[in-house]
This record gives C-alpha cells, structure tokens and sequence, in this order.
C-alpha cells in the first residue's frame, strides 16, 4: 500500500514537470517568443483586474524593464509586500500585472487595474519587474 501511494506521487510529480515545461515550449512556440532561459517572461495573469485589456488566466508576454523607462499607460508587472487589502506585510513578494496611472511628485509610481476602482498603493521604482508585450 505505501509503495503504490509513493508511486502515484512520483508519477503526479513527473506529470506536473513534464506539464510545465511543455506549456512553456507551447508559449515559444506560439508566440515565437523565448520564455525564461531568454528576454521575455510569459507570465500567468490570475485574477480579472485588468479587464476587458487583459482576461483572468491569461498569459502575457513581459520584457525586463527599468523604472525610469515607464510611463503612463505602460502595462507593467511590479512586486508588492503587502497584503492587498490589509497592508499587512509579507515576507516573499507577489506579483502584481496593472496599468500605470502616474508618477506622483516624490517620485512614486501609481497604478490601478483597468477593472478597479480604486488606486494601488504608491510603489517605488525598485519594484518595478517588466512591462507587457502582448497577451497571448
């Protein structure tokens, strides 16, 4: 009984390997761009906040990007250390895809979800990861 259990998780485990790198071949392939070892990152999008630009899982292509080549109305991915609605610190970051509003006067960055109603939090320019390409 312990050595079928143990077979089926190392065959689980193997399933969602091989799973994952043929989605990432998949996404090369489809939009001809080089995922991960290369310059462009295709990026799983979870949650509808930037709809009707951009659909709950969906992928997006996203290049590296400096803070001081953005600007309003880029799409751009940012890490964040707070809970969203809380503001209660994280220890890892989680990533968060919405559209740049504005750089305020201390030189924050403001974004919003094309789908929200409301302003993120101020963001500064260290947090600041990739600017989408396109969305596949």
């Amino acid at each position: 009984m312990r050595r079928s259990v143990c077979n089926a998780l190392t065959n689980s485990a193997l399933f969602l390997c091989v799973l994952m790198v043929l989605s990432l071949a998949v996404t090369r392939v489809i939009t001809g761009i080089p995922s991960i070892a290369g310059r462009f990152m295709p990026l799983w999008v979870p949650t509808g906040s930037m709809e009707p630009t951009i659909h709950a899982h969906s992928i997006v292509i996203a290049a590296p990007v400096k803070a001081e080549d953005v600007v309003p109305g880029d799409i751009i991915v940012y890490k964040r250390y707070a809970q969203p609605n809380t503001g209660i610190p994280i220890p890892i970051p989680f990533y968060v895809i919405h559209r740049l509003i504005a750089i305020d006067d201390h030189g924050y960055y403001i974004f919003q979800g094309d789908a929200e109603d409301r302003l993120d939090p101020p963001v500064n320019g260290e947090q600041i990861v990739y600017r989408m390409i396109r969305v596949t």
